[in-house]
Order: C-alpha cells, then sequence, then structure tokens
C-alpha cells in the first residue's frame, strides 16, 4: 500500500522554521520525505532530501533512478553512478526502504492514486525503459545475504549457500540463473513484461532458511527474472 502522509519537517537549525510537506510512504516506510522538495524532472532524483535544509544533494543518499516496463513503473537504486566508485556508491545510495526491500514497482491503483496526487510525477511514458542490465543489477541487489556477490562486482551465484529449489535440480538451476544473468548484465535492451511464468525459488543457507525467487519458467521452458510476485520480464 502507498499513500501520501502530512509531515512537519524541522528547519529551523537552516533558518528556514518549520515546513508542512507531505511524505511519500509504502507498507508504512518512508519512500520520499518531502515531495514537495523533491525534483522529480530530475532522473535519478533524490527523494530524500536533507532533514535539516531540504535541499537536494546536501544529506547523503536517499536517490533512486525511475523506469518504465509495460503499464508499470519501476523505482530502483541507482545504480549508473553508484558504479562508478566507492564515494558515488555512498552519496547516491538508495532510500533504507530500497536498501532493505528492494525495487518499489508503481503500477494499477497505487500508480495513478501518486500521479493524481503529485501533479509533478513523471509521465509514465517519457521515463527509460527498464533494460536488462537494470534488472541483472537489482536481482543482484535483492539477493539475500549477497548470494549474487557484492554490487558492482559481476554477479555470480555462490552455489555453496544454496540448500534447495523449487522445482527442479540445485545444481541445474544455479547454472541457469548465472547464465540468464550472464545474458542481461551485457544488454542494455527494455526488457518487456510476461506472463504465464512459474516461479522457481531457491532455498538459502542463511538464518531462518529465507526463500529467494529471483525468476521464473514459462510454459514453453524459458526462464524469465521475476521482479514481484505480479510482474517477470524478459527480454524481447
Amino acid at each position: 500500500m502507498i499513500t501520501l502522509r502530512r509531515v512537519k519537517l524541522d528547519f529551523t537549525s537552516s533558518g528556514q522554521g518549520i515546513r508542512k510537506d507531505r511524505a511519500l510512504v509504502a507498507d508504512d516506510e518512508e519512500i520520499a520525505n518531502a515531495v514537495g522538495l523533491v525534483d522529480f524532472s530530475e532522473n535519478p532524483l533524490q527523494a530524500v532530501v536533507c532533514k535539516s535544509c531540504g535541499y537536494t544533494g546536501c544529506e547523503q543518499g536517499g536517490w533512486v533512478a525511475l523506469r518504465r516496463v509495460g503499464d508499470a513503473v519501476v523505482w530502483l537504486p541507482d545504480f549508473e553512478t553508484m558504479a562508478q566508485g566507492e564515494g558515488e556508491m555512498t552519496e547516491h545510495a538508495p532510500p533504507s526502504f530500497l536498501a532493505r526491500r528492494g525495487a518499489l514497482v508503481l503500477r494499477g491503483r497505487p500508480l495513478e492514486s501518486v500521479r493524481a496526487e503529485l501533479s509533478e510525477f513523471p509521465d509514465p511514458s517519457s521515463l527509460p525503459a527498464l533494460s536488462g542490465v537494470d534488472v541483472a543489477r537489482l536481482v543482484q541487489w535483492e539477493a539475500p545475504g549477497r548470494l549474487l556477490g557484492r554490487f558492482p562486482d559481476v554477479p555470480r551465484i555462490d552455489r555453496s549457500r544454496l540448500i534447495a529449489v523449487d522445482p527442479g535440480d540445485t545444481s541445474l538451476r544455479a547454472a541457469e540463473l548465472n547464465r540468464l544473468v550472464d545474458l542481461y548484465v551485457s544488454s542494455r535492451d527494455a526488457v518487456v513484461p510476461t506472463g504465464g511464468a512459474h516461479p522457481v525459488t531457491f532455498f538459502v543457507d542463511l538464518p531462518g532458511i529465507p526463500e529467494w525467487t529471483p525468476m521464473a519458467e514459462t510454459g514453453e521452458g524459458e526462464l524469465v527474472f521475476r521482479l514481484d510476485s505480479h510482474l517477470a520480464v524478459a527480454l524481447p
């Protein structure tokens, strides 16, 4: 669930007093802390502005890149900038919500609601398309326990930390995932939504044995990446 919540920001330390604004909140976690101060004409953009003055770029982190795929808008980390070095990795780190839970996918009524409430929110058709390399980096970023290595290293699955997979053979599925990542990480082609794909779930050797479902298999046997429970994507 995504909502706009009224907030008060204390800018007295910078001589600006108290500012009333709205925060963009998803599942009770803050995505943008003051939408009236976010520059939605930029992409990437800083969704979490400085809590002392409200200016973009004053505070580290809080950056996102917006991409379109089908009828959805995806908020993902600013991978392009972060890949440039350790300094950029810190300065352009994503908001804590994206760091912990991965990409935010807006579609249908939630997207319509955000666009209705925020006149500044960009027309999805104007956004860059989600590319193969975007997806590969996102899958690496969201993998539990850095199972695909640490961004921006080339993603490669740590087979020793897989307990099982459903359905299929664990070693075979791990090899398939590596091949899929290799295909996507070198592609800047736009991905397209695909339907009728069945999830492929890995069980990971971490506390609680978390389940991880980065890919799915279509009825024709094609492997595709899975962005969330309702959206799988493929290269054309």
